[in-house]
């Protein structure tokens, strides 16, 4: 699985919660990406995730961020 999150419009900010629920014995890959053009302002980017894993089951999370410094 994978999703993408940007962050297009100026003066905003971005909110997002990712929940994964692996059921007993399942695997899950999951890789999420999140950037926004450079901009001379400030930009907000609060996100929450939150991963459950039940018996014998895995979960492989990776995110990937490009901010501008």
């Amino acid at each position: 699985l994978s999703t993408y999150f940007r962050i297009n419009a100026e003066h905003t900010g971005q909110f997002e919660r990712t929940l994964i629920i692996a059921d007993k014995g399942s695997y899950v890959s999951y890789l999420e990406g999140c950037t926004a053009p450079m901009r001379d302002e400030n930009q907000l980017h609060a996100a929450v995730v939150e991963l459950v894993v039940l018996d014998d089951a895995e979960i492989k999370y990776s995110t990937v961020q490009n901010w501008y410094p």
